[in-house]
């Protein structure tokens, strides 16, 4: 199953519980700390209180269907938009109808499945909880169009600052995190990187996206930061190897056991292969690879030449794909290295803190990991040979068949508009 099938699984399931009333149901379609945004500023979390704005939907009876659905995924993480009707009963037993548009985001989780974390519903009249009386207001305020909230911050709106640096942190610690390792440092960083763009947001001069323009703002922080304390180690893909092959070790968790520090280790090590990258080539390969911009709109974050950027892109691709390839057992079997088995070594030298994981959240095992990723290869492989498949062109020549037909047909007027 690819992963817009997966995604789109977790929607279904969400749905069907939904309609069933089964809240345990919907709320294992959710992460732990999700937040939902059911009405304008009322942002819900916690279990406790998502159960009970669910149990208000369900009580009101509400259907819910969907117009399409479209997918946008990037690494772990996806958005889900879709557009949707819904009827249920008011407290006072009146009919009431909504509409709307749903925007949610969704996580890729250890064990593969996606799962909400944020959503928010742009919408006519839906109903409240059955407690509260049922609102027929206008239409909410479509999720945020980050050029309109700089232009409004430009002008003095705070709330539009706010706003704009609520969408932008997460992309901007996700490529902190990436070029810098520790993340204690890529939360410094992020901080600045925001600061610098809320007090520049005049110097944007709109003929970008902003978040294009944040970007380049970041990858121009990120290039002239201190070096962290994982940079100043001076690593490189032979070193880091030669560390990976030391320590391998049976007394870690089995291949098929969940384990936070399996998973610790894994992050670790997919981060700190990247400080072998000298920062330009980290740079193209967190924004192209990893964050999944197109090619032009990362190529103008970093002010390169596209195709300069795409030949950085590439070269990083090829050391990292060779690195893995000849040490990673998740992703070769040629790899003898398994975060598994390098979790006591980890341990021993202070690398993973047992009681204090700095990445981790939730556990996962090896042979869980190795299983999906040689599922993606296989699909990538499959995808390859069909895309490289090129039959020969067709012999006939259409417009000469074509127009020969047309100008046999008896004259008729043209089509009239109606």
């Amino acid at each position: 199953m690819d992963q817009k099938a997966q995604i789109l699984s977790t929607i279904d399931e969400m749905t069907i519980a939904f309609h069933a009333g089964d809240i345990d149901g919907i709320m294992r379609t959710y992460e732990p700390g999700a937040v939902v945004v059911g009405e304008p500023g009322a942002a819900v979390s916690g279990t406790p209180a998502l159960r009970t704005m669910f149990a208000g939907f369900i009580a009101a009876k509400a259907h819910f269907t969907f117009q399409g659905h479209e997918v946008i995924q990037a690494g772990d993480i996806a958005l889900h938009l879709t557009p949707w009707r819904m009827a249920g009963v008011a407290p006072d037993g009146k009919a009431v109808a909504a509409s709307g548009l749903s925007v949610a985001v969704l996580r890729r989780q250890q064990d593969c499945r996606w799962l909400y974390g944020n959503r928010r519903s742009v919408r006519r009249c839906a109903p409240k909880p059955p407690d509260v009386a049922v609102e027929h207001g206008d239409l909410m305020d479509e999720a945020p169009n980050l050029e309109l909230l700089a232009r409004r911050a430009v002008d003095g709106d705070r709330d539009a600052v706010a706003s704009i640096v609520r969408e932008l942190q997460a992309n901007m610690y996700a490529l902190a995190l990436r070029m810098l390792w520790h993340p204690q440092d890529a939360e410094d960083a992020t901080q600045e990187i925001l600061v610098r763009v809320v007090t520049r947001l005049a110097q944007f001069d709109f003929r970008s996206r902003l978040r294009t323009w944040a970007y380049r703002v970041a990858t121009n922080y990120l290039l002239d930061v201190k070096k962290s304390c994982v940079e100043r180690q001076k690593l490189d893909f032979t070193s880091f190897g030669e560390d990976l092959a030391e320590g391998l070790s049976r007394a870690g968790p089995a291949d098929h056991e969940r384990s936070i520090l399996t998973e610790e280790v894994k992050i670790g090590c997919t981060l700190g292969m990247l400080q072998c990258l000298d920062r330009p080539h980290r740079l193209a390969y967190v924004l192209g690879e990893i964050l999944d911009l197109p090619a032009p709109e990362a190529a103008d974050a970093l002010d390169l030449e596209p195709a300069t950027f795409r030949k950085r892109l590439q070269r990083a691709r090829e050391a990292i794909e060779a690195f893995t390839r000849a040490h990673c057992g998740l992703v070769s079997d040629a790899g003898a290295c398994a975060c598994n088995r390098r979790v006591p070594a980890a341990v021993q030298l202070g690398r993973v803190q047992p009681n204090e994981p700095r990445f981790a959240g939730t556990g996962s095992s090896f042979a869980e990991a190795r299983e999906l990723i040689r599922r993606i290869e296989e699909a990538k492989r499959v995808i390859e040979l069909q895309r490289g498949t090129r039959p020969r062109c067709a012999t006939l020549d259409f417009t000469r068949r074509v127009v020969s037909a047309f100008n046999a047909s008896p004259v008729s007027d043209p089509p009239r508009r109606q």
